[in-house]
């Protein structure tokens, strides 16, 4: 599913369950939320929910997400160019039914868009590469393991 339009609006929920979203158009509200759902999402234009929250969640539970990095089969993946073109509150990846877990895969750097990193699952929260927000909020149901040494949160 590719979407080449703006949408605006209070609140945009967009789902696809055959698999890849890509915006190749804004998707805008007034500070209403935008929710993503898609076992594979890439951004070509901005996603703008102002003091909004936007949520990027697999379709699939059971399918693990990846931060930093493109999408694959079988995992989402949420690069970090893509993360730099959110402008919200708060952009919150994954949910608590979500069971496959988070891990950061890939460099993810600090972006003036969005002032907090909520990261939300079911399953575990690993890393194997450097996380730098501004503000990181964790939420998981089998514990969480963030200890690069790159690792930096709130402002420098």
């Amino acid at each position: 599913m590719s979407l080449v339009n703006q949408l605006s609006g209070g609140s945009v929920t967009i789902s696809n369950s055959g698999g890849a979203l890509t915006t190749t158009g804004a998707i805008t509200t007034t500070g209403g939320s935008i929710t993503l759902t898609a076992d594979s999402i890439s951004f070509g234009a901005a996603v703008d929910a102002g003091a909004g929250v936007v949520t990027l969640q697999p379709f699939t539970t059971t399918q693990p997400i990846a931060l930093g990095v493109a999408s694959s089969p079988g995992t989402l993946g949420i690069s970090d160019s893509d993360l730099g073109n959110i402008t919200a509150s708060v952009v919150q990846i994954g949910n608590s039914s979500d069971s496959a877990g988070i891990a950061v895969s890939g460099a993810v750097t600090r972006h003036p868009g969005y002032s907090t990193l909520s990261l939300t699952t079911g399953g575990s929260i690993t890393q194997t590469a450097p996380l730098s927000v501004a503000n990181l909020a964790l939420q998981s149901g089998a514990g969480i393991a963030l200890t690069n040494a790159g690792n930096a949160t709130a402002a420098s």
